[in-house]
């Protein structure tokens, strides 16, 4: 008896086994085909390209399109900056998790789709030196970092489904990203709406001139983590950061990821910097001349509203 009852708890397991297989390997390929989806105009909804900048830099770029977009309309874009993914690669089973709404699949944050859903096209882009996009940096917002997003602000305005008209948003650093774009003059960029900001990162840094050791540490091997291709968890669900549609094989990844390297270490770097005139490693700037306070000027001449 006991023997014909072990059979039998040894077959519903299996049979178990079997289905939850079957039901993720289904869940995935649902995963893989929505990538795929099309627009009514029947383009793809999820591209995703190389950006060449005025320096030879390649940024990685997602473009979402809204469902709907019909033959002939034209829409306005929104861009968000982020040096956390853009996106992720998920695996296989990721995948099969995301379906199931356990992980964040696609697009990368819920906001793509609502905004999507009201007629914007989003523009989804890794800063230079993180995710998937080339080039390095020693010191966050610099100039050549806030000049790429202008030439992301100039390339969507003149794309075919494109109405001329940006728009940039984001929280924490994508906000800060989105308040220095108006900095840059450009004439498409039309609004902003930063969630939360930090004006001046003296005082993120150094609030009330002590040292926020804790935040700073924590912050500086996340991105070092990140900007090495992987997360510090997840490794059965996140392969990395997601590849661009031409890169088959990872071989642009692996490349991008290998100029990280060369990035600063915000932790070393923002250590040494107690005072507001310090110079942070071998940047030549300071926590204030990289701060939305150092572009105030520029920002409030633009006149664009936030």
């Amino acid at each position: 008896m006991f023997k014909r009852l072990a059979k039998l708890f040894g077959g519903l397991i299996a049979a178990i086994i079997l289905i939850v297989v079957a039901t993720v390997a289904a869940l995935g390929f649902v995963y893989l085909e929505k990538a795929r989806e099309r627009t009514t105009a029947g383009t793809l909804r999820y591209t995703s390209q190389y950006l060449l900048m005025s320096d030879g830099t390649r940024i990685a770029i997602d473009i979402t399109l809204p469902k709907v977009l019909k033959p002939g309309d034209k829409i306005p874009a929104l861009i968000k900056g982020t040096p956390y993914w853009r996106a992720s690669c998920l695996t296989f089973l990721g995948g099969a998790l995301a379906e199931l709404g356990l992980l964040r699949g696609l697009p990368t944050e819920p906001d793509v789709i609502l905004l999507n859903d009201r007629g914007y096209a989003v523009i989804t882009a890794d800063t230079r030196g993180t995710g998937a996009s080339f080039g390095y940096v020693n010191i966050m917002f610099d100039d050549r970092e806030i000049n790429d997003f202008g030439e992301v602000i100039d390339w969507a305005a003149k794309q075919s489904w494109s109405n001329g008209r940006v728009g940039a948003y984001g929280f924490s650093y994508r906000g800060i990203l989105a308040v220095d774009m108006a900095s840059l003059d450009r004439p498409a960029l039309k609004a902003i709406a930063p969630s939360f900001d930090f004006p001046d990162l003296y005082l993120t840094a150094y609030p009330g001139g002590v040292f926020s050791k804790r935040f700073i540490k924590d912050w500086s091997a996340l991105t070092m983590a990140l900007n090495d291709g992987r997360l510090p968890f997840g490794h059965l669900f996140i392969a990395g950061p997601k590849r661009v549609d031409a890169d088959k094989d990872g071989t642009l990844l692996a490349q991008a990821i290998a100029d990280h390297d060369r990035n600063w270490n915000v932790y070393d770097c923002i250590s040494k910097v107690p005072n507001r005139s310090d110079k942070i490693c071998t940047s030549g700037k300071s926590l204030t001349e990289i701060s939305q306070i150092s572009r105030r000027s520029a920002i409030e001449k633009s006149g664009i509203p936030m």
